[in-house]
């Protein structure tokens, strides 16, 4: 058995402090659209602008690409969330006629990957 070394005490420290810090972004992202309807998050309500549940998406999108991909070396969780989100790939003026999640879909979504990104985190050196 190998027995796995003790991360330093600052280490830890820093992985709270960061887990808190992704626990504060996200807070606000969702107060920032609560007041926003179903039907509002998949609007596009200004034609330089994304609907806002495709931008919520594609954060959730960003954090797995970053964090649970890339971090913790696992496949996408679904293949047509890292096309549909490349804001590269679809201009604003047609990532309103994109399939993209619901508010409830992208909220389990982000949900998937925020724990799926805490477990790299708890386990990266």
């Amino acid at each position: 058995m190998i027995a796995r070394l003790r991360q330093p005490a600052d280490a830890d420290a820093r992985k709270r402090d960061i887990a808190a810090r992704l626990a504060d972004a996200r807070a606000r992202t969702y107060a920032l659209l609560a007041p926003l309807s179903d039907v509002d998050m998949v609007k596009q309500h200004n034609p330089l602008m994304s609907p806002p549940g495709w931008d919520l998406a594609h954060i959730g999108n960003f954090e797995e690409l970053w964090l649970v991909q890339t971090l913790g070396e696992l496949p996408p969780i679904d293949p047509a969330y890292d096309d549909m989100y490349d804001a590269f790939k679809h201009p604003r003026r047609e990532r309103d006629q994109l399939p993209i999640l619901d508010r409830d879909q992208a909220e389990e979504y982000l949900g998937l990957v925020r724990s799926l990104a805490l477990k790299h985190l708890r386990e990266a050196d």
